[in-house]
C-alpha cells in the first residue's frame, strides 16, 4: 500500500514538473515575440491580407491620385511579375487599384440582371472569348512565322542552337496547345524536340482555326445583333 502511495506522489510530481516546463516554454515564446515587435507587426499584417481580393480591401483611408483610383496597403502582398522589359517595369503600375462605385459594382446586394440584361451579358462574354481567341492566334502565327524566318536565316549549327522559347511566350505557346486540344502537350514537347519540322505545320494550323475563327465570328455578328435588338430595351426595365 505504501509503495503504490509513493508511486502516486512520484506521478504527481513529475506531471507538476511537465505543467511547469509547459509554462516555461510559453513564457519564452512571449519574451521573443514582444522583443521583436516589427516581426509580430509584419506578421500580423499578412495575416490580415492573406487570401483577401483587393475587391474586398477597405480603401477608404487610402491615399488617392484621381477619383478612381487609391494607393494599395503598405502591406498588402504583391504578387512577383516576372519577364518583364525594363520599360514595361518603368510604365506598368503595381500600387495602385481602381475602386468600383455605382453600377460598376456589381458586389451590392441589391445589384441583380433580369433575364434580358443577362442574355447581353452572355452576349458580351461570348464575343469578347471570341476576340480574345482571335487575337491571340494571330499574334502567335506572327511570331511563329518570325521564328521561322530567324531559322532559315541561319546555318544548320546555329539552328539547332535557337529555343522555340527565346521567341515564343508562355501565351503563345499555350495557344499552340489549345489548338490542339488532347494533343497539345506532346505537340509542345514536338517543338522543342525538332522545332524545324513542327513550326511549319503548327504555322498551317495557326492560320487555319485563325480563318476558321473569323468565319465564325461573321456568323455571329448577325445572331448577337439580333440579341441585343430584342433585349437592349427590355433589360432597362427593373
Amino acid at each position: 500500500e505504501r509503495e503504490r502511495e509513493r508511486e502516486k506522489d512520484k506521478e504527481r510530481d513529475r506531471e507538476k514538473e511537465r505543467i511547469h516546463e509547459r509554462d516555461r516554454e510559453k513564457e519564452r515564446d512571449r519574451d521573443k515575440f514582444t522583443s521583436h515587435p516589427s516581426k509580430v507587426s509584419l506578421l500580423s499584417n499578412k495575416d490580415k491580407y492573406m487570401n483577401k481580393p483587393i475587391s474586398e480591401l477597405d480603401l477608404s483611408n487610402c491615399e488617392r491620385c484621381t477619383p478612381s483610383y487609391r494607393l494599395l496597403p503598405r502591406h498588402y502582398p504583391k504578387p512577383v511579375a516576372t519577364h518583364r522589359t525594363d520599360l514595361a517595369q518603368s510604365v506598368l503600375n503595381d500600387n495602385w487599384v481602381s475602386v468600383t462605385s455605382g453600377s460598376e459594382d456589381y458586389s451590392f446586394k441589391h445589384m441583380r440582371k433580369n433575364q434580358y440584361e443577362e442574355s447581353l451579358f452572355r452576349c458580351e462574354d461570348d464575343r469578347f472569348e471570341l476576340d480574345m481567341l482571335l487575337e491571340s492566334t494571330g499574334i502567335t502565327a506572327k511570331r511563329v512565322e518570325e521564328l521561322l524566318e530567324k531559322m532559315e536565316s541561319v546555318d544548320a549549327k546555329q539552328e539547332r542552337q535557337i529555343r522555340p522559347e527565346d521567341c515564343l511566350t508562355a501565351i503563345n505557346l499555350r495557344c499552340v496547345e489549345r489548338i490542339y486540344g488532347d494533343h497539345g502537350l506532346d505537340v509542345i514537347d514536338l517543338l522543342r524536340k525538332n522545332a524545324s519540322v513542327a513550326l511549319p505545320v503548327i504555322l498551317v494550323r495557326l492560320k487555319q482555326k485563325q480563318e476558321e475563327w473569323s468565319k465564325c465570328r461573321t456568323d455571329m455578328n448577325k445572331v448577337w445583333a439580333e440579341v441585343y435588338a430584342k433585349n437592349y430595351h427590355k433589360s432597362l426595365d427593373h
